[in-house]
Order: structure tokens, then sequence, then C-alpha cells
């Protein structure tokens, strides 16, 4: 388990540098970990954490922080370590089995989203829980860029069974979706003409139409 090097864009002559911030790394490392089953139920503490990543524990503590809002992790109580809200994601890659996957990005917390966005989001979550499917959710900021970035292809984990919902989805995101041949449907936003399913987000009757649409996407 490493951090990810900020990635080096070449346009023309000149060189540009995409910086992430050392706590967004730390989470990316720790949730890679997490879904991979490194540990079985619970997390090692933040000191020993931090040494692992070669980071300081207040950075560990707040990469701990942001996945516990994405519901991957629970908050634990005094002196005791983090655990792992979803143990069966490690027994299910220990067995080689395939586990339908739904992950929702969002360029900002959830809490901060519009109501009737979280609303939707809320029934996906339940509905897709309900038809056995392991449900995550993840911060990114893709709303301000230009360009598709190379980090997430480490950032954003997915792999040949997960499904994304990316909240007001923007080109650079389903440029990326379309080269990393992931199956992402867009809750709001615009695609620029790219062949990206998606629905807008108006009104909570969308939310069939946006079932639908997941569905046809690999369910």
């Amino acid at each position: 388990m490493r951090l990810a090097q900020p990635q080096v864009a070449v346009r023309g002559r000149m060189k540009t540098i995409t910086r992430m911030k050392t706590p967004d790394l730390a989470a990316a490392a720790l949730r890679e970990g997490i879904l991979s089953g490194e540990w079985a139920d619970r997390l090692p503490g933040t000191r020993i954490l931090a040494k692992r990543l070669a980071v300081s524990p207040p950075t560990v503590a707040a990469a701990l922080e942001r996945l516990a809002a994405e519901g991957l992790l629970t908050r634990p109580g005094e002196r005791h370590a983090y655990r792992i809200t979803k143990p069966h994601v490690r027994k299910a890659a220990a067995r080689g089995t395939k586990t339908k996957r739904l992950l929702i990005l969002t360029p900002e917390e959830p809490a901060a989203l519009v109501e009737t966005t979280r609303r939707i989001l809320e029934t996906v979550r339940d509905r897709m829980q309900a038809k056995g499917w392991l449900v995550d959710s993840q911060v990114v900021d893709f709303l301000h860029v230009k360009h598709a970035q190379k980090q997430w292809d480490r950032i954003i984990q997915t792999d040949r069974g997960t499904r994304v919902i990316a909240v007001y989805g923007r080109p650079p995101l389903a440029e990326w979706a379309i080269r990393r041949k992931v199956r992402m449907f867009f809750l709001g936003g615009f695609t620029d003409g790219l062949p990206i399913p998606m629905a807008a987000v108006s009104s909570p009757r969308l939310l069939e139409s946006a079932l639908a649409r997941l569905a046809a996407l690999g369910h």
C-alpha cells in the first residue's frame, strides 16, 4: 500500500502538475487496501497506518474521516480502531467471487448536495442494496478540470463488476470513463455529446429512469 505520485500532464512544450491533497492520496491508498481485503474487520491504529503510508498521523486521521463519511468505515469510540462497515468485501475477494458494486461519485460531500439529489441517491442506494449490490460513495472533484485526469485511474476504484453513477457529471469524466471502459451513468450534468447515458436532476420522478438506465449498464 503506497501513495500515488502527482501526475504530470504535457501540453505542447509546457508541463503542468496535477496536485492532490495528501489526505486524499492517503484516503485512496486506504480505500484500495480495504476493498482488496487487506484487513478483516478493522484497521490498525492511526500511528501504524501513518508509518506505513509515510505521512503524519493527522493526515491519516483526515483520510479516515473521509472514508467514514463515504460509509466505508464506522467511526470508533474513544481509543478504538475504525471498523470496516462491509467486511464481506474481503470474503468475496478471497473467494474470487464477483460482487455487483455501485459506486456513487459526487463532486462534494453528499450533505452539501441539494435535497432532491440527496433523496434520489438515498432511494437508489436502498433499492440497489435490496437487490444485493454493494453500494459505495466517493467524493472526487471533477467539476473544475478541463481534461480527464490520469490520477483518476488510481483514485476512482472500479473493476469489471462496478457500475458508476456520477452526480453532475462533466465531459472530462465521460472521457475518462470511455477510455477506461467504465460503465457510468450521469445523474445531472452534461456530456458534450459523448456516449454516456444520463438523466437530468429536476424531479424525484426521474428516479425510475435513472434505475432503468443503470440496469441497462449490465444489471
